[in-house]
């Protein structure tokens, strides 16, 4: 698990994220909510050791993230951030290739189980016709897809995903939330995720960490969460809740 210690971020001597003790847990899918420039990014970057803290410190498996030596990092948590390379000039399996690299660097030998991890990641994220085609000729959806399945193929424990969903269409958004949750339940690969959309964090996920402002104002259960009073608090929007009509949960809607 994550466990946080008066963790401050400050930008220009000013917090931007300000999290006394918080425990996160890394067997879960957690789902990171809030508004634009709410903190959420900064504490991806926390959790990925993007960005170190200017106060405070992050422990994970009991020992501090900075404690790590890259290599180990990148055995543990894999991080798929907001902003994607081109990676001009290579297929799309060879960028998922790539997500073998931790576990034997740059001149280490592969082995038949690396070329099937990285079969079974591209059949996974429904690439699997497109292997041979390069990057840069794929759709923004497709991109999308092969950078997690990169993120598959790296096989850490952990798997942090900034807006993944943001070039996908609705049926791919469901899709790989699909995705993710089964990876969640039969492998018990801990997933944290950044989304904007509400209501699909609300069908998927197993907790909720809400920030606003740099802080934490929530973080339990989706059904604690799918509160009016909660959400109008979160969002300064007046919102009303509906039960699905075809499974037992709340669908939240803007007013």
């Amino acid at each position: 698990m994550f466990e946080f210690s008066q963790l401050i971020i400050e930008r220009n001597q000013r917090p931007i994220l300000d999290i006394p003790n918080l425990t996160l847990a890394t067997d879960k899918l957690t789902v990171i909510l809030g508004k634009n420039g709410s903190g959420k990014t900064t504490l991806m970057q926390c959790l990925a050791r993007q960005l170190h803290p200017s106060k405070g410190c992050i422990r994970f498996k009991e020992k501090p993230l900075l404690g790590f030596s890259q290599r180990q990092l990148a055995q543990e948590i894999a991080f798929l951030p907001q902003s994607l390379s081109e990676a001009a000039g290579l297929t799309i399996r060879e960028l998922v290739q790539l997500g073998r690299f931790p576990w034997h660097g740059t001149w280490g030998r592969w082995r038949q189980k690396d070329h099937d991890i990285v079969t079974q990641s591209l059949k996974q994220v429904g690439l699997s016709h497109y292997e041979n085609q390069l990057v840069e000729e794929a759709s923004g959806g497709e991109k999308q897809r092969a950078w997690i399945a990169m993120l598959l193929a790296q096989q850490s424990p952990v798997l942090l995903l900034d807006e993944p969903t943001s070039a996908l269409d609705i049926s791919h958004q469901y899709e790989l939330l699909s995705l993710l949750q089964k990876l969640n339940r039969e492998t018990g690969q801990g997933i944290i995720i950044i989304l904007h959309d509400v209501n699909l964090a609300a069908r998927y996920a197993d907790r909720i960490l809400a920030i606003d402002e740099g802080r934490c104002v929530f973080h339990g259960t989706v059904d604690d969460f799918m509160k009016k009073e909660q959400l109008e608090s979160l969002y300064n929007i007046p919102m009303t809740l509906i039960n699905h009509p075809e499974n037992n949960t709340k669908v939240a809607l803007a007013c």
